[in-house]
């Protein structure tokens, strides 16, 4: 008898232990826990993406060139106007150097919207306790 009495006591010991230490890892949930971390977490998101977008992607052409136009006026001369278009020149090395510029700004800007959202989504989630 004695025997059966400590055969089940370390089986309901046993049984504790593995439920508290799931329970401590987070492994295990309530259903009813689970469903709001996953509607906090949802929500969380939404207000990260909204709070900081992330850039849209660049396009890493040749700046664009522009018109400049006016009227020239000299004494003793008839007023005439002029026009003309304006477009960058360049080496090969100055495109690239443009390029590579435009494409290092993009990646910064994309991580600083990629940190920031982290700490909103953060900030939110401990704000709803978790």
């Amino acid at each position: 008898m004695r025997e059966l009495a400590v055969v089940v006591s370390l089986v309901l010991l046993s049984a504790c232990v593995s439920t508290e230490s799931e329970i401590a890892s987070g492994t295990t949930e309530e259903p009813a826990v689970s469903r709001q971390r996953t509607i906090d977490t949802g929500y969380c998101r939404k207000q990260a993406e909204v709070a900081a977008p992330m850039p849209r992607e660049v396009m890493l052409g040749a700046p664009a060139g522009y018109t400049v136009s006016g009227t020239y006026n000299q004494p003793g001369y008839l007023p005439s106007t002029f026009q003309a278009n304006v477009r960058p020149g360049g080496s090969m090395m100055g495109a690239a150097a443009y390029q590579g510029q435009m494409s290092a700004a993009a990646d910064e800007d994309r991580y600083q919207a990629r940190r920031a959202r982290n700490e909103i989504f953060a900030g939110c989630m401990a704000a709803r306790g978790w």
